[in-house]
């Protein structure tokens, strides 16, 4: 999961059934690490507004993966889950 807040943005992962910081970046690199998951998933690159959801199918060389994109807007800014289905 990812939230992003002013010029942060902060990954989280489930670990063992909970939710633990792994990462985190500032600064421009955050806001455009957003905006390309954002383009990716074929999601409006602005602030959110409104719960948007897309699909981004990501190559990785060897084999390629659909990832679920939920973006949810928040008091800070806004969090954005990214789901790899079963």
């Amino acid at each position: 999961r990812l939230h992003r807040d002013a010029g942060r943005l902060v990954v989280r992962a489930r670990v063992n059934r909970v939710m633990q910081d792994v990462a985190a970046v500032e600064g421009t690199l955050a806001t455009e690490a957003v905006n390309r998951i954002k383009t990716k998933a074929k999601i409006p690159t602005g602030p959110a507004q409104a719960i948007a959801d897309g699909l981004y199918e990501h190559d990785t060389g060897f084999s390629t993966h659909d990832l679920r994109v939920a973006l949810f807007p928040s008091v800070d800014g806004e969090a954005m889950a990214l789901r790899l289905p079963t």
